[in-house]
């Protein structure tokens, strides 16, 4: 005689996206001091670098100015001086720019030193009756089961363990939760327990330097960047690194200025 069931049991997804979403949101509320502290690399770097392509901007604007207003020479070898001038600011300024990619080197080593915290050990007894459920019961009552499961903070070790049984079963054709939208769903949620606090510094500090490559390579191009890109410091720029942004601002004020001297002639 075939095995009846039951009507399903609800199960709650409001708690299981709570449960879940508590964790990730704990796991990142510990991460985020460490990327609001200043680095002193990288405030070096938004520091020295305008001062430094600046004061090299500026001498080249005086030597421009003197070749400018000298009479004796003709057109052809103003242009050659010229040439010479521009030529001696990129050298200047690639020096530059290559001392602040040795901090930004450094940086990066320290950031890549966050290794990922081991997960919990998984209860075996537990995890062998959610392969079983798997397997067993219909696809239904199977979810309500591992929901309820997952919605408790004090598994997260054993529901990471089970992770693959169950996205294996949903992708599997030949298994009864293959495609079944709820498996899917809880897939996804479970996936968040992978959140890790160190693995948060990590990708954001990261994100960081790739910031900061962004505004090298800007500058590397056109030194003229320096004086309207800026590095979002601290907090700034750890929100910029969460959102996935590159961390690069415009200066407003430095833009007006640049208008207006295009205006002006100057």
């Amino acid at each position: 005689m075939p095995t009846t069931y039951s009507t399903a049991p609800t199960l709650d997804w409001d708690a299981v996206d709570r449960a879940t979403q508590d964790y990730v949101n704990r796991e990142q509320a510990e991460a985020e001091p460490y990327l609001k502290e200043p680095d002193p690399d990288i405030t070096a770097i938004a520091t020295e670098l305008p001062n430094a392509v600046g004061a090299i901007q500026a001498t080249f604007a005086q030597r421009l100015e003197k070749l400018t207003m000298d009479t004796d020479l003709v057109p052809e070898a103003k242009a050659r001086y010229r040439a010479a001038l521009e030529q001696d600011r990129d050298a200047d300024v690639a020096r530059t720019v290559e001392r602040q990619h040795a901090r930004r080197a450094a940086f990066a080593k320290r950031a890549n030193s966050w290794t990922p915290t081991p997960p919990p050990a998984p209860d075996p007894q537990l995890l062998n009756e959610l392969v079983r459920m798997r397997d067993t019961l219909p696809p239904a009552h199977f979810t309500a089961q591992y929901a309820r499961v997952l919605a408790d903070p004090a598994n997260r070790g054993t529901c990471l363990a089970f992770a693959p049984y169950l996205r294996g079963a949903h992708d599997d054709p030949d298994h009864r939760l293959r495609g079944d939208p709820a498996t899917l769903r809880l897939c996804e949620f479970t996936a968040r327990l992978e959140t890790d606090r160190k693995v948060l510094i990590r990708e954001g500090k990261l994100a960081q330097a790739r910031q900061v490559d962004v505004l090298l390579e800007a500058v590397a191009r056109d030194p003229g960047a320096v004086n309207v890109l800026e590095l979002r410091p601290g907090e700034r720029l750890a929100a910029s690194a969460r959102r996935g942004g590159d961390g690069i601002g415009v200066n407003p004020r430095a833009v007006q200025a640049q208008a207006a001297a295009a205006l002006t002639g100057r």
